[in-house]
């Protein structure tokens, strides 16, 4: 038929600046205007997906998606310490995705590949610290935390949305061993679509464990991982089988990497 077959014609284009204040500071400015077509899932789907527990129906008559986008950031460094805080915002014309109606089809749930204009806007912050270098090893702290909000040109939240976090890991470096112990605290999500579920935030807890050689020319790694740690029931915000599936619990991972 003449809905089986789309084709579309795109452009693209950015342009980004850095102003170097001094030594320590400079500043980056990037723009951005891109479209991008639908692909053949949006377009045509008509049945179940197992990977999203979702009925889908597609939109043969969905248009090009378009972006309007610029992001500012502010960056800090000397030569043990380094700290980035940046801010964007990106308007979008046809913002494809999927659309939960309430309907039920083959004892699924029924979506829609939907377009609404949209709009994201959000922050993010990075801190890297070697805060201690002797016989005991390099010690170094990262940190790192980020916030969005999107939403239609109705003013209604869009689904699947991650939430805002704020985390910190610790890492030490000494010789061939290598470690690490981290925390990440997801907070609530509670800026949903109409009809979707909102999420609890969680602690997440990991460590992990290394040691490092070469041999015969091959580098190898013994590690020990831990995730979870602290056993939280966690859901992702992101993913379209939060509330039926969550992250795995208290689990440690052992083995050898060979890299070549």
């Amino acid at each position: 038929s003449g809905l089986s077959q789309r084709s579309f014609d795109l452009f693209s284009v950015s342009l980004g600046g850095i102003w170097k204040i001094n030594d320590l500071f400079h500043i980056t400015v990037n723009v951005d205007d891109a479209q991008r077509a639908p692909v053949a899932e949006e377009l045509f789907a008509y049945g179940p997906h197992v990977a999203t527990g979702l009925f889908e129906i597609g939109n043969p008559e969905l248009d090009k998606e378009g972006s309007t986008g610029a992001n500012l950031g502010l960056h800090f460094h000397t030569d043990s310490f380094e700290v980035s805080v940046s801010a964007y915002r990106t308007e979008y014309d046809n913002f494809t995705y999927l659309q939960e109606t309430g309907a039920e089809m083959d004892e699924l749930p029924v979506a829609n590949w939907v377009q609404t204009d949209a709009t994201f806007e959000g922050w993010e912050a990075q801190l890297s610290w070697d805060f201690l270098e002797n016989s005991s090893g390099l010690w170094t702290l990262n940190a790192i935390t980020d916030s969005v909000k999107a939403t239609t040109k109705n003013g209604e939240n869009l689904p699947r949305i991650v939430p805002a976090r704020v985390g910190a890991d610790l890492a030490w470096q000494l010789g061939s061993w290598t470690a690490g112990f981290g925390l990440m605290h997801v907070f609530d999500q509670n800026s949903v679509a109409p009809g979707e579920t909102r999420t609890e935030g969680y602690n997440m807890f990991n460590a992990n464990l290394a040691y490092n050689w070469t041999a015969g020319g091959t580098d190898l790694q013994v590690f020990l991982d831990g995730s979870n740690l602290g056993n939280e029931e966690a859901r992702v915000a992101t993913s379209y089988l939060k509330d039926s599936a969550p992250l795995p619990g208290r689990s440690f991972e052992a083995g050898i990497r060979i890299y070549f």
